[in-house]
């Protein structure tokens, strides 16, 4: 990536099209942990891929340099699969400390997008970004970034 200004996104592959369908590798820049796959079928936002996170599955990367004590904003779009009522949380930590929860109930139908958001003010030049389905449904994120405010 060339020189970071104000305005990068700070989140690299954050509508997954570099991703390899293919082969179901979610890089380059994102790492997975429990089952991770990328998505061609349903609704994107983002070009014609998702990340699908199955129950428990989570996804991690290091954020482009921040600068500290300057406030972020993070956003994601996300929609479950199956049946809905959706229970549980989709959870974001930042080095490890959870910083937000958003219900999995606010999922109100299938293949449809909620856009959750919030700020957070930057401890650390180089954090890891990472974002866990404690749902008790598949989910699909997509449009993934952190912004400067």
């Amino acid at each position: 990536m060339g020189i970071v200004t104000e305005n990068t996104n700070r989140v690299q592959n954050g509508g997954f099209e570099e991703s390899d369908f293919e082969n179901q590798n979610i890089g380059p820049f994102w790492t997975s942990e429990g089952g991770v796959v990328i998505g061609r079928n349903g609704p994107q936002l983002l070009g014609q891929q998702n990340a699908n996170l199955l129950i428990d599955a989570s996804i991690s990367q290091e954020l482009l340099p921040l600068d500290p004590g300057k406030i972020y904003e993070f956003r994601f779009a996300v929609s479950a699969s199956g049946a809905i009522p959706a229970t549980g949380t989709i959870d974001i930590a930042i080095d490890g400390v959870p910083v937000q929860s958003f219900q999995a109930g606010n999922l109100v139908s299938i293949n449809a997008y909620v856009m959750y958001a919030f700020t957070f003010e930057a401890l650390d030049a180089n954090p890891t970004l990472t974002i866990t389905n404690n749902s008790n449904h598949s989910i699909s994120i997509d449009e993934v970034s952190v912004f400067r405010k």
